[in-house]
């Protein structure tokens, strides 16, 4: 799972607001290589990295009402806001299966909240060369 920043990514949201496709609530399909044409602009303020960018399309992307979008079909859209291309059968296909794989991993999350191993029970803490014992598996033996 991807850790993001949420104050970064809220600026780098309100600075692709300039462009119309990403002017609305959800984020419409977008076209492929979309990320070209917003460095090849340069209409981003000099304190947004190429990075920030990357990585606020690549959590919009993984979002899962966006991958619904992709599964429905339909037409990709360009930074004018415009339909540009359709989506293939193959990322359909992707989108479906990522969608499932998430879906399964929050069934199981679900069904066994918090399961710890049995290795990590047994686990001692070393601290300046001296062995401590775990409180909570050596309470006999302290």
């Amino acid at each position: 799972m991807m850790k993001v920043n949420a104050e970064e990514l809220s600026r780098v949201r309100e600075a692709l607001r300039i462009f119309p496709v990403f002017a609305g609530k959800v984020i419409p399909p977008l076209k492929v290589g979309i990320i070209k044409g917003i460095f090849a602009l340069e209409a981003l303020p000099a304190d947004i990295s190429h990075a920030a960018i990357r990585r606020f399309l690549r959590w919009a992307t993984a979002n899962p009402k966006y991958r619904q979008c992709l599964v429905d079909g339909g037409s990709r859209y360009g930074l004018d806001g415009r339909p540009c291309e359709e989506i293939t059968p193959e990322h359909q296909a992707d989108a479906r299966k990522r969608l499932a794989v998430r879906r399964n991993r929050v069934k199981q999350t679900t069904k066994n909240p918090k399961q710890t191993p049995q290795s990590s029970r047994a686990v001692t803490v070393f601290r300046r060369g001296r062995k401590y014992p775990n409180p909570v598996t050596d309470q006999d033996q302290v």
